[in-house]
């Protein structure tokens, strides 16, 4: 009875021993999974492009509400540009310097972005991405989260179709190129207008999302294509209202200007007319996700490496109301 005794005794103790070296290897291979490295909140680096975007401004704004909520501690630190990924990567070591829990990156290059996941990676900081579906295989990527620009383009390019009447010229004021957002919302565009012979597209030049250059850029196809041009469609809003601030400086007035994102500003101008329609990115949607996943990853409650599309919406003078009251809910009025 006692040796029987001494055998079960022993069999606990090599199941403890074993569960320990479970859990000693399970927390090796998750090294991203631990509590609040200064024992109180979670700290969280976000990195956008430029918070001078305020289709960004509502990211963050929902990203700040969701940290509280949560009581999570949200740094952010942004870039002088659009296109400033050196200024970007100097960022993310910042934030791998202060040993924050975990990064979000709203990358401004793509490519230069892995570099910057692999170093976070070896200080043990997993970097989640947001609007990039970024090819880092091989990457310990925590996710990519993204609206669905293609579909969003598609619904777009439709919508446009039919408000010329399926024929007429158009010109594309494009991102910044190789980016994402610019290429997925290129390829939805030309998959539609393809379908329909009488629509051209007589030019597509990047203005790097800024609404300066689409004024600048526009100015030029002004003078060069004249009274060609039967419709404009900036790959975001801050292009579109460039157009139309180009039209308005020469006395003239603009061809019908669809855009993309979902701004407040935007709306108001489709509800006034200068914009015909755009698209919401759902950008509120995104910075409570983004927050959310984060803390979820941390916490050993979500899987690293997970990739999240969000539903695009068309925003038309039909429905403008209801996407500027669901931003004046969440405080942003201008």
């Amino acid at each position: 009875m006692k040796i029987k005794k001494k055998v079960i005794l022993l069999l606990l103790v090599c199941v403890f021993i074993f569960s320990v070296i479970a859990f000693e290897v399970a927390a090796a291979e998750n090294w991203w999974v631990h509590p609040p490295k200064n024992g109180k909140n979670y700290v969280i680096g976000y990195t956008p492009r430029t918070r001078l975007s305020p289709v960004v401004a509502i990211c963050l704004a929902q990203a700040k509400k969701t940290a509280q909520d949560l009581g999570v501690d949200l740094r952010v630190l942004d870039i002088d540009s659009e296109t400033d990924a050196v200024g970007q990567a100097k960022v993310i070591e910042d934030f791998i310097t202060q040993d924050v829990d975990f990064i979000i990156a709203l990358p401004a290059d793509e490519k230069a972005i892995v570099a910057s996941i692999m170093k976070a990676e070896k200080a043990k900081i997993p970097l989640g991405l947001i609007v990039s579906n970024a090819e880092t295989l091989g990457v310990n990527t925590a996710f990519w989260m993204f609206a669905d620009d293609y579909a969003g383009a598609i619904q777009l390019a439709n919508f446009t179709a039919q408000d010329l009447n399926y024929e007429g010229n158009i010109v594309f004021l494009t991102g910044v190129i190789g980016q994402y957002a610019c290429e997925a919302r290129r390829q939805g565009f030309k998959e539609v207008f393809r379908t329909y012979p009488n629509i051209k597209i007589i030019a597509e030049q990047p203005a790097n999302w800024e609404r300066e250059k689409g004024t600048r850029v526009m100015e030029d196809l002004m003078v060069q294509l004249g009274d060609q041009i039967d419709a404009i469609i900036g790959f975001n809003e801050e292009m579109g209202i460039g157009a139309a601030r180009a039209y308005e400086a020469a006395g003239k007035t603009h061809p019908p200007i669809f855009a993309y994102n979902g701004h407040l500003e935007a709306l108001t101008k489709v509800k006034e007319g200068m914009l015909k329609a755009t698209i919401d990115m759902n950008w509120a949607l995104l910075g409570e996700l983004m927050i959310t996943r984060a803390t979820e990853i941390l916490k050993g409650e979500k899987p690293m490496g997970e990739l999240t599309p969000l539903a695009c919406n068309l925003v038309t003078p039909g429905n403008i109301d209801f996407y500027i009251k669901k931003l004046n809910d969440l405080g942003i009025t201008r």
